[in-house]
Protein backbone atom coordinates (compact mmCIF):
# COMPACT_ATOMS: atom_id res chain seq x y z
CA UNK A 1 0.00 0.00 0.00
CA UNK A 2 1.58 2.82 -1.11
CA UNK A 3 1.14 7.04 -1.81
CA UNK A 4 2.62 10.27 -2.57
CA UNK A 5 1.95 13.67 -2.12
CA UNK A 6 -0.32 15.38 -4.98
CA UNK A 7 1.55 17.84 -6.78
CA UNK A 8 4.82 17.26 -5.30
CA UNK A 9 6.51 14.71 -6.70
CA UNK A 10 8.19 15.60 -10.45
CA UNK A 11 7.07 18.86 -9.83
CA UNK A 12 8.67 22.68 -10.27
CA UNK A 13 8.70 24.45 -6.92
CA UNK A 14 9.86 28.07 -7.49
CA UNK A 15 10.15 31.53 -5.43
CA UNK A 16 8.29 34.61 -5.30
CA UNK A 17 9.67 35.50 -8.32
CA UNK A 18 9.18 32.75 -10.00
CA UNK A 19 12.71 30.94 -10.30
CA UNK A 20 13.43 27.50 -9.37
CA UNK A 21 14.11 26.28 -5.97
CA UNK A 22 17.52 24.71 -6.14
CA UNK A 23 18.33 22.32 -3.34
CA UNK A 24 15.46 23.23 -1.15
CA UNK A 25 14.54 20.77 1.17
CA UNK A 26 10.64 18.72 1.26
CA UNK A 27 10.85 17.88 4.70
CA UNK A 28 7.64 14.80 5.64
CA UNK A 29 7.07 14.22 8.70
CA UNK A 30 4.53 12.05 10.79
CA UNK A 31 1.46 14.24 10.80
CA UNK A 32 1.50 16.95 13.31
CA UNK A 33 4.68 15.76 14.30
CA UNK A 34 8.31 16.60 14.33
CA UNK A 35 9.11 12.82 13.78
CA UNK A 36 10.61 12.54 10.35
CA UNK A 37 8.63 10.25 7.61
CA UNK A 38 11.03 8.01 5.22
CA UNK A 39 10.03 8.26 1.41
CA UNK A 40 10.84 5.66 -0.87
CA UNK A 41 11.80 5.57 -4.60
CA UNK A 42 9.76 2.84 -5.68
CA UNK A 43 6.31 1.82 -5.27
CA UNK A 44 7.08 -1.14 -3.58
CA UNK A 45 8.60 0.85 -0.46
CA UNK A 46 11.85 -1.18 -0.46
CA UNK A 47 14.12 1.61 -1.44
CA UNK A 48 14.88 4.96 0.75
CA UNK A 49 15.14 8.28 -0.56
CA UNK A 50 17.39 10.75 1.63
CA UNK A 51 15.97 12.87 4.00
CA UNK A 52 15.04 15.04 3.54
CA UNK A 53 13.81 15.20 -0.16
CA UNK A 54 15.90 17.94 -2.38
CA UNK A 55 14.98 20.01 -5.38
CA UNK A 56 17.53 19.22 -8.45
CA UNK A 57 19.28 21.87 -10.81
CA UNK A 58 15.64 22.88 -12.08
CA UNK A 59 14.09 22.30 -8.43
CA UNK A 60 12.17 20.10 -9.61
CA UNK A 61 11.66 17.15 -7.08
CA UNK A 62 12.34 13.04 -7.68
CA UNK A 63 9.20 10.76 -7.34
CA UNK A 64 8.56 9.75 -4.49
CA UNK A 65 6.66 6.82 -2.82
CA UNK A 66 4.66 6.89 1.04
CA UNK A 67 3.13 4.11 3.08
CA UNK A 68 -0.54 4.88 2.93
CA UNK A 69 -1.23 7.53 6.12
CA UNK A 70 -1.15 11.31 7.06
CA UNK A 71 1.61 13.69 6.53
CA UNK A 72 2.91 16.11 7.40
CA UNK A 73 5.05 18.09 4.93
CA UNK A 74 7.41 21.37 5.06
CA UNK A 75 9.43 22.95 2.02
CA UNK A 76 11.89 25.61 2.49
CA UNK A 77 14.67 27.55 0.60
CA UNK A 78 17.92 25.67 0.67
CA UNK A 79 19.31 27.65 3.42
CA UNK A 80 16.59 26.84 5.66
CA UNK A 81 15.51 30.88 5.95
CA UNK A 82 12.48 30.75 4.16
CA UNK A 83 9.35 28.67 4.97
CA UNK A 84 7.07 27.95 1.68
CA UNK A 85 4.35 25.88 3.01
CA UNK A 86 4.32 23.47 6.45
CA UNK A 87 1.08 21.35 6.17
CA UNK A 88 0.84 19.78 9.71
CA UNK A 89 -1.85 17.37 7.87
CA UNK A 90 -2.31 15.73 4.24
CA UNK A 91 -3.27 12.25 2.87
CA UNK A 92 -0.65 10.40 1.18
CA UNK A 93 -2.97 9.73 -2.20
CA UNK A 94 -2.86 6.44 -3.49
CA UNK A 95 -4.47 2.76 -3.64
CA UNK A 96 -5.94 2.56 0.03
CA UNK A 97 -5.82 -1.68 -0.28
CA UNK A 98 -3.83 -4.49 -2.07
CA UNK A 99 -0.15 -4.97 -2.14
CA UNK A 100 2.78 -2.31 -4.24
CA UNK A 101 4.41 -3.08 -7.13
CA UNK A 102 7.11 -5.79 -7.31
CA UNK A 103 5.81 -7.69 -4.54
CA UNK A 104 5.94 -5.04 -2.04
CA UNK A 105 3.87 -4.37 1.41
CA UNK A 106 2.47 -1.51 3.50
CA UNK A 107 5.53 -0.35 5.77
CA UNK A 108 4.96 -0.43 9.77
CA UNK A 109 5.18 2.92 11.14
CA UNK A 110 6.66 1.56 14.36
CA UNK A 111 9.41 0.05 12.38
CA UNK A 112 10.53 3.72 11.02
CA UNK A 113 12.96 5.59 13.08
CA UNK A 114 12.41 8.40 14.81
CA UNK A 115 13.78 11.71 15.57
CA UNK A 116 16.28 10.90 18.11
CA UNK A 117 16.67 7.33 17.52
CA UNK A 118 20.24 6.26 18.08
CA UNK A 119 22.05 3.50 16.08
CA UNK A 120 26.04 2.33 15.93
CA UNK A 121 27.86 1.40 13.49
CA UNK A 122 31.32 -0.01 13.00
CA UNK A 123 32.41 2.16 10.66
CA UNK A 124 33.55 6.15 10.94
CA UNK A 125 32.31 9.18 8.86
CA UNK A 126 28.91 11.12 8.28
CA UNK A 127 25.47 9.18 7.44
CA UNK A 128 23.03 11.00 5.79
CA UNK A 129 20.17 11.63 7.45
CA UNK A 130 22.09 11.18 10.74
CA UNK A 131 24.24 13.10 12.95
CA UNK A 132 27.04 11.75 15.06
CA UNK A 133 26.03 11.71 18.79
CA UNK A 134 29.68 13.24 19.66
CA UNK A 135 28.82 16.05 21.90
CA UNK A 136 28.82 18.74 19.32
CA UNK A 137 26.29 20.72 18.49
CA UNK A 138 23.38 21.63 15.89
CA UNK A 139 21.25 24.26 14.63
CA UNK A 140 19.96 26.42 11.96
CA UNK A 141 22.22 27.28 8.83
CA UNK A 142 23.18 30.85 10.33
CA UNK A 143 23.38 28.99 14.12
CA UNK A 144 27.22 28.36 13.26
CA UNK A 145 26.97 24.52 14.56
CA UNK A 146 29.86 22.58 14.85
CA UNK A 147 28.46 19.02 13.88
CA UNK A 148 25.74 20.13 11.78
CA UNK A 149 23.91 24.14 10.63
CA UNK A 150 21.02 22.97 8.56
CA UNK A 151 17.62 23.51 8.60
CA UNK A 152 16.88 19.79 8.67
CA UNK A 153 18.26 19.68 11.90
CA UNK A 154 15.24 21.40 13.91
CA UNK A 155 13.55 18.27 14.63
CA UNK A 156 16.34 17.11 16.61
CA UNK A 157 16.90 19.82 17.79
CA UNK A 158 13.78 20.13 19.16
CA UNK A 159 13.91 16.72 20.44
CA UNK A 160 17.16 17.63 22.59
CA UNK A 161 16.36 20.74 24.06
CA UNK A 162 13.15 19.33 25.29
CA UNK A 163 14.49 15.52 26.30
CA UNK A 164 17.76 16.74 28.31
CA UNK A 165 18.59 19.52 30.40
CA UNK A 166 21.66 21.91 29.50
CA UNK A 167 23.36 19.67 31.92
CA UNK A 168 23.36 17.29 28.96
CA UNK A 169 22.89 19.07 25.85
CA UNK A 170 23.47 23.03 26.26
CA UNK A 171 22.35 25.61 24.06
CA UNK A 172 24.67 27.97 23.56
CA UNK A 173 23.66 31.44 24.56
CA UNK A 174 21.20 30.01 27.01
CA UNK A 175 17.79 28.52 26.84
CA UNK A 176 15.19 30.60 25.93
CA UNK A 177 10.90 30.68 26.06
CA UNK A 178 10.71 27.24 23.65
CA UNK A 179 12.51 25.09 21.16
CA UNK A 180 12.03 26.49 18.28
CA UNK A 181 12.33 29.88 19.23
CA UNK A 182 15.73 28.96 20.46
CA UNK A 183 16.52 27.62 16.68
CA UNK A 184 14.78 30.58 15.15
CA UNK A 185 17.07 32.99 16.97
CA UNK A 186 20.59 30.57 16.11
CA UNK A 187 21.59 28.84 19.02
CA UNK A 188 23.27 25.89 18.84
CA UNK A 189 22.25 23.10 20.80
CA UNK A 190 25.06 19.83 22.07
CA UNK A 191 24.07 16.46 20.88
CA UNK A 192 24.03 14.06 23.55
CA UNK A 193 27.97 13.21 24.08
CA UNK A 194 28.59 9.38 23.13
CA UNK A 195 32.00 9.23 22.34
CA UNK A 196 33.60 6.11 24.88
CA UNK A 197 30.09 5.59 26.06
CA UNK A 198 28.21 1.85 25.78
CA UNK A 199 24.84 1.72 26.67
CA UNK A 200 23.49 0.47 29.63
CA UNK A 201 19.62 -0.04 30.71
CA UNK A 202 18.19 2.51 33.47
CA UNK A 203 18.38 0.62 36.88
CA UNK A 204 14.64 1.02 36.95
CA UNK A 205 12.89 1.55 33.81
CA UNK A 206 9.28 2.20 34.89
CA UNK A 207 9.77 -0.88 37.52
CA UNK A 208 11.66 -0.30 41.33
CA UNK A 209 15.16 0.53 40.97
CA UNK A 210 17.39 -3.19 40.74
CA UNK A 211 20.02 -1.66 42.69
CA UNK A 212 22.06 -3.36 40.09
CA UNK A 213 24.04 0.46 39.59
CA UNK A 214 24.20 2.30 43.17
CA UNK A 215 26.29 5.09 41.56
CA UNK A 216 25.52 8.36 39.84
CA UNK A 217 22.23 8.96 39.38
CA UNK A 218 21.16 5.46 37.56
CA UNK A 219 17.77 6.17 37.00
CA UNK A 220 18.62 9.60 34.97
CA UNK A 221 18.39 9.04 31.73
CA UNK A 222 21.52 10.50 29.48
CA UNK A 223 23.63 10.18 32.73
CA UNK A 224 26.63 8.76 32.35
CA UNK A 225 29.22 6.69 35.08
CA UNK A 226 32.37 3.74 34.91
CA UNK A 227 36.01 4.26 34.04
CA UNK A 228 38.69 2.44 32.63
CA UNK A 229 41.02 2.19 35.13
CA UNK A 230 40.41 2.37 38.89
CA UNK A 231 43.79 2.30 41.21
CA UNK A 232 42.99 0.44 44.36
CA UNK A 233 42.65 2.75 47.62
CA UNK A 234 43.58 1.63 51.34
CA UNK A 235 39.83 1.14 51.39
CA UNK A 236 39.75 -1.66 48.90
CA UNK A 237 42.21 -3.54 50.79
CA UNK A 238 41.31 -6.93 52.14
CA UNK A 239 40.31 -6.08 55.98
CA UNK A 240 43.58 -7.92 57.59
CA UNK A 241 46.50 -7.37 59.31
CA UNK A 242 49.80 -8.28 58.27
CA UNK A 243 52.73 -8.71 61.26
CA UNK A 244 55.72 -10.81 61.61
CA UNK A 245 58.67 -11.38 64.32
CA UNK A 246 62.33 -13.18 63.72
CA UNK A 247 62.86 -16.23 64.95
CA UNK A 248 64.23 -17.38 68.50
CA UNK A 249 67.29 -18.84 68.98
CA UNK A 250 67.58 -19.13 72.50
CA UNK A 251 70.17 -17.70 75.21
CA UNK A 252 73.25 -16.39 73.12
CA UNK A 253 76.19 -14.52 74.06
CA UNK A 254 78.87 -12.00 72.07
CA UNK A 255 82.63 -12.31 71.94
CA UNK A 256 84.89 -9.50 72.39
CA UNK A 257 88.74 -8.68 72.70
CA UNK A 258 90.36 -7.87 75.66
CA UNK A 259 94.11 -6.68 76.13
CA UNK A 260 96.13 -7.65 78.86
CA UNK A 261 99.18 -5.51 80.73
CA UNK A 262 101.31 -6.41 83.38
CA UNK A 263 99.62 -5.88 87.04
CA UNK A 264 96.40 -7.43 85.28
CA UNK A 265 94.07 -6.04 82.70
CA UNK A 266 93.23 -2.97 81.72
CA UNK A 267 90.80 -0.92 79.57
CA UNK A 268 91.74 2.23 79.42
CA UNK A 269 95.22 3.73 78.26
CA UNK A 270 98.19 3.83 80.92
CA UNK A 271 101.59 2.85 80.01
CA UNK A 272 101.89 -0.95 81.91
CA UNK A 273 103.26 -2.78 79.86
CA UNK A 274 101.28 -5.45 77.27
CA UNK A 275 101.57 -8.73 78.09
CA UNK A 276 98.75 -10.40 75.24
CA UNK A 277 94.99 -10.16 75.03
CA UNK A 278 92.41 -12.76 74.75
CA UNK A 279 89.21 -13.90 73.55
CA UNK A 280 85.90 -13.03 76.51
CA UNK A 281 82.44 -13.61 76.02
CA UNK A 282 79.07 -11.04 77.03
CA UNK A 283 76.80 -12.55 79.62
CA UNK A 284 73.86 -14.24 78.08
CA UNK A 285 70.53 -12.23 77.99
CA UNK A 286 67.70 -15.30 77.56
CA UNK A 287 65.29 -16.37 74.49
CA UNK A 288 64.42 -12.95 73.23
CA UNK A 289 62.61 -11.52 69.44
CA UNK A 290 62.77 -8.78 67.50
CA UNK A 291 59.75 -6.81 65.18
CA UNK A 292 59.73 -6.47 61.47
CA UNK A 293 58.10 -4.66 59.06
CA UNK A 294 56.55 -6.54 56.30
CA UNK A 295 55.86 -4.21 52.81
CA UNK A 296 53.68 -5.35 50.35
CA UNK A 297 55.83 -4.02 47.44
CA UNK A 298 53.05 -2.43 45.27
CA UNK A 299 53.59 0.79 43.18
CA UNK A 300 49.96 2.24 42.90
CA UNK A 301 49.41 1.31 39.16
CA UNK A 302 45.90 1.80 38.34
CA UNK A 303 44.02 -1.91 37.12
CA UNK A 304 41.86 -1.73 33.94
CA UNK A 305 38.57 -2.55 34.29
CA UNK A 306 37.65 -2.18 30.87
CA UNK A 307 35.39 -5.11 29.13
CA UNK A 308 36.54 -6.47 25.79
CA UNK A 309 35.09 -3.84 23.07
CA UNK A 310 34.70 -3.03 19.42
CA UNK A 311 34.32 0.76 18.39
CA UNK A 312 32.35 2.46 16.04
CA UNK A 313 30.32 5.64 15.52
CA UNK A 314 26.77 6.29 17.68
CA UNK A 315 24.33 8.50 14.82
CA UNK A 316 21.09 10.05 16.11
CA UNK A 317 17.97 10.41 13.80
CA UNK A 318 17.18 13.71 12.24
Amino acid sequence: MAGTIFSLAMSCQVNSQGKPLIDAPLSIFAANTNDPALAYQDFGLSIEHTWPLRTDSNGRLPPFWLPDGQYRVRMTDAAGAVIYFDVPSIQAVGPSTGEGGGGGGSVDPNAIFQTGDPIWVPKTGARAGWVRMNGRTIGSVSSGASERANADTQSLYEYLWNTYTDDLCLVTGGRGDTASADFAANKPIAILDMRGYGPMGLDDMGNSAAGRIVDGTPTEAGTSGGSEKRTLTQGNLPNVSLSGSTTTDGAHSHSYFRRNRSGGTSYGDDNRPYTGENTENTSTAGNHSHAVTVSLGGSATPLNIMSPYRLGTWYARL
